[in-house]
């Protein structure tokens, strides 16, 4: 696994998120989520992830609209269909 692979970002996020060998931080998860979206993970656990922090308002303002578009970017990664980064670009940060 390369260094700042979107595999290795999303499975920090995922320590993170649960707390597993980290302080629990869903900050730092959501950041790490992110980032492994914004590479186009083929991982469908980094968009269930970001689902989770804004539908739940974990770290973030709830926000069920994108948590719900997150988890349809999921279901469509976990289905084999490729994520348009087009689309991924309207819910990053600068």
């Amino acid at each position: 696994m390369e260094l700042g692979s979107a595999e290795a970002m999303g499975r920090l996020a995922r320590l993170y998120f649960y707390g597993s060998g980290v302080k629990k931080d869903y900050h730092r998860a959501r950041q790490l989520y992110e980032r492994a979206a914004s590479l186009n993970s083929c991982n469908c656990d980094v968009y269930y992830g970001l689902g989770a922090i804004h539908a739940g308002g974990l770290g973030v303002e709830a926000d069920e609209g994108r948590g719900g578009y997150w988890n349809a970017v999921a279901l469509s990664v976990s289905q084999g269909y490729p994520v348009k980064p087009y689309r991924l670009r309207l819910f990053q940060r600068d």
